[in-house]
């Protein structure tokens, strides 16, 4: 099972993200012309948020090197990681 969350703006969805119950972060995704707006953090805080709500203990995914600043400066910690991909994780 999923909980898929959305941002919008003007009407628009630009943004989506998908959590499993389980606590992976499936999907964070930011329409190109809509980055760097907070919009990515945002569906991240509310997957987390939804995330305490189920009363898991964390939140993991896997990201590519090109968002991977993005979720260690979100506070999650790197597991695994090879020279494309790495494992992150992060306690709710």
């Amino acid at each position: 099972m999923y909980v898929l969350v959305s941002a919008n703006a003007g009407g628009m969805i630009c943004g989506v993200g998908m959590i499993s119950t389980a606590g992976e972060i499936m999907l964070n995704y930011v329409h190109p012309e809509k980055r760097f707006l907070g919009i990515s953090r945002a569906l991240l805080t509310r997957m987390e948020e939804e995330a305490r709500r189920r009363d898991l203990a964390r939140c993991f995914l896997e990201s590519t090197q090109t968002a991977r600043d993005f979720y260690l400066d979100s506070g999650y910690k790197p597991v695994t990681a090879t020279n494309t991909e790495m494992n992150l994780v992060k306690m709710c």
